[in-house]
């Protein structure tokens, strides 16, 4: 599940302090992506557990996790960046979209529970 659903499903369960997080990472993405928890606190003036604490309210294992999602989510976007200024139509690649959604997911993991 994206980052950007996540936070629409959990909005009015964050503080403040976790809606400037959102705000930064919305605003910062690839920032966030290619620095550490330590250096993200430290841009925001927090400690790195409320930056644990959001992601675990996202429903992340951790900020690990929301990190790589984050990178996912922009490395998709700037492929498909790259071939809209290239004049080609966006390719997404069905295979790996389905593998990525919550539906396909909970589907598999029923898949290996039966």
């Amino acid at each position: 599940m994206q980052f950007s659903h996540r936070v629409l499903i959990h909005k009015n369960e964050l503080n403040e302090s976790e809606q400037e997080i959102v705000r930064f990472i919305q605003n910062n993405p690839s920032e966030v992506v290619s620095n550490s928890i330590q250096d993200l606190a430290t841009t925001l003036f927090i400690h790195p557990t409320t930056v644990v604490r959001l992601a675990k309210k996202l429903d992340y294992t951790g900020f690990a996790e929301m990190k790589h999602e984050l990178r996912t989510e922009q490395q998709q976007l700037d492929k498909i960046r790259n071939q809209t200024k290239n004049n080609e139509a966006p390719k997404i690649d069905l295979s790996e979209y389905l593998a990525n959604t919550t539906v396909e997911k909970n589907s598999q993991s029923y898949r290996e529970s039966s």
